[in-house]
Parts: C-alpha cells; sequence; structure tokens
C-alpha cells in the first residue's frame, strides 16, 4: 500500500512539472522580470542560499512554496527587516493560521521602497529628477494535505509599484506542492521534496501616456531537502534549482544553484551557510520558548553592498 501511495504521489509531481513546462512554452513574451522579487525574502532561507523549497516550514514558507505551509499546524507569525543602505528599506510579514489536520491558510507582506531613485520613468524619456520608488506585495496562500505525505498549495497576491506620481498595479498567482517521507529508523528522519511557480500571469501596467507595461516572470523552483539526527544536533540538508520562466531564447532566465546546511543545537542555537549560485551566505538563530530569532547575512548582493536581516518567528 505506502509503495503504491509513493509511486502515485511522485507520478503526480511529474505531471505537475510537465503541465507547467506547456503552460509556459505557449503564453509568455517579452518578460523583465522586476527586481522587486529579485530580493530574498526571510532571513533563515537567505543564510542557507535560498534554498528553501523543499522545507518551507515556517513564516517564510509562502514566499518559496505556497504547498509548504501545510506543515504548520499551529499559528505562526513572522517579520523581516533588511538592514540596507539608508536610502532603501525592505521588510516582510505573515500569518498562518495551520488547522492542525489537513488545511492551513496564510496572509502575506512584503514591501520594498527606495528614496531618492535617480533612473528613468517607465515609458518616459530619461531626466535629471530623483524619485520615489515603492513596491508591494499583498498575499493569501492556501494549502490542503491530499495524503499526510504529500500536500498541494497556491495562492494570489496583488501587485503594486509605484514611481513618483505614476502607478501600477497586478495580480500574480503561485502553486506549489510537497512531497514529505518520514523516515523511522538511523540517523536520517525525513527526506522532502518541493516544487513551486511564483508570480504567474503578473504583469504592472503603468498609467503613464505610453501605457508601459513591465510584465514580471513567474519563477520555478524545484528542491530537495534531508533532515539527519546525530546526538544532540539536528541537522538540514538541502538543494534547488530555479529559473524563471520565458519562451524566447535571448532571454536571461536567471537559471541557479542553491545550496544550504543548517545545524541546531538541542533546537535552541542553529548556525548554517548556504550557496546561491556563487554567493556564499551564513546565518544564525536563538530559539527562546516560541520566539526564534533569525540573522542573515548576505554579501554584496546585487553589487550593491552586504545586506543584514533580522527577523522574529513566533508561533503559539
Amino acid at each position: 500500500m505506502k509503495s503504491n501511495k509513493i509511486r502515485f504521489i511522485f507520478i503526480g509531481l511529474t505531471v505537475l512539472f510537465a503541465i507547467t513546462n506547456l503552460i509556459f512554452a505557449e503564453g509568455l513574451i517579452d518578460n523583465q522580470a522586476d527586481d522587486f522579487f529579485k530580493y530574498p525574502v526571510g532571513s533563515r532561507p537567505s543564510g542557507m542560499g535560498n534554498a528553501y523549497t523543499a522545507i518551507a516550514d515556517d513564516g517564510s514558507a509562502p514566499f518559496y512554496n505556497s504547498a509548504g505551509i501545510g506543515q504548520i499546524s499551529k499559528t505562526n507569525i513572522s517579520i523581516m527587516y533588511n538592514l540596507l543602505s539608508k536610502y532603501k528599506d525592505h521588510y516582510q510579514a505573515s500569518v498562518i493560521w495551520g488547522s492542525g489536520q489537513k488545511e492551513a491558510i496564510a496572509i502575506t507582506i512584503n514591501s520594498f521602497k527606495v528614496d531618492n531613485f535617480a533612473d528613468s520613468l517607465p515609458g518616459v524619456n530619461s531626466t535629471d529628477e530623483v524619485f520615489n520608488l515603492t513596491n508591494l506585495s499583498i498575499g493569501f496562500t492556501a494549502a490542503y494535505k491530499i495524503l499526510p505525505t504529500w500536500i498541494i498549495g497556491g495562492g494570489a497576491k496583488y501587485i503594486n509599484g509605484i514611481i513618483h506620481e505614476y502607478e501600477a498595479s497586478s495580480v500574480g498567482l503561485d502553486t506549489g506542492t510537497m512531497l514529505i517521507l518520514p523516515l523511522e529508523k538511523g540517523m536520517l528522519k525525513k527526506i522532502r521534496a518541493g516544487i513551486s511557480v511564483m508570480n504567474l500571469a503578473a504583469s504592472l501596467k503603468w498609467n503613464t501616456e505610453s501605457k508601459n507595461i513591465d510584465d514580471i516572470l513567474p519563477q520555478l523552483r524545484i528542491g530537495t531537502s534531508a533532515n539527519i539526527k546525530i546526538n544532540s544536533f539536528d541537522i538540514i540538508g538541502t538543494i534547488d534549482y530555479s529559473q524563471l520562466l520565458a519562451d524566447k531564447k535571448d532571454q536571461d532566465l536567471d537559471a541557479r544553484l542553491h545550496f544550504g546546511a543548517e545545524a541546531w543545537y538541542k533546537e535552541t542555537l542553529a548556525l548554517r551557510a548556504g550557496l546561491n549560485d556563487k554567493d556564499v551566505k551564513m546565518g544564525a538563530s536563538i530559539k527562546v520558548r516560541s520566539f526564534r530569532f533569525d540573522y542573515a547575512y548576505i554579501p554584496d548582493f546585487l553589487n550593491e553592498r552586504e545586506i543584514h536581516k533580522l527577523a522574529i518567528d513566533f508561533s503559539y
């Protein structure tokens, strides 16, 4: 019986992946990914090189794999803030309600703001003026356990962009699935695999005279992870593959491999490190009762400067 369930789950994952590729082979043209979605979300995922598709078990889950929130059985509140330059602000927040049974829902906020932004406006000739730029995403996510070992999820989010007096908005869709195989013997305790597609059907249509449209390329993520128990240490190793989805060969798909590892000592103190393509990331956590405090260090992000990310994750 178990072997039949596992075979059914892997068939489902394969079908989802095939359908996703067929959809995007037909429909996407002239896309340019918004830099807003390039900024990594969450301190814990960032410290693991953004290899989080097959983990996604805390407040950062809706931003990596919508199915991941199905692992959360309580109410979870998460807040993150990026310590960027004095002209930039980036923060995220999520509230997840887990039923403890088969379903879970979440509400998310992701905001990025730049003051004194010197660049041309969408569809408008370049000027010497300086502007403020704001991007905001507000999302709703839901997940459901089809089987004890198989979760599916999906969500929708409102995306808004403002530059000076010009504004654009859109709705994007997310979908994902996760397979969880608990193991009872030996050091290997759990294996997880996940697939997600983020930002489906999203494009920003600006209210400039030219009605310029910035399409946001969807992103495909595929990952796997393993949980290992060694004495007082709980260790997670994970690997992700991500790429943007488009139908033109000359478009930059930003395909990347992500590697991450995390070690918890007595579920109190954690150290982690990761590799996001060629960039090394690091992080740490301290857990006090139901509160977890996360930190991540990201050097030389987008050829700008290092980023320090702080987050609080709370469950009750």
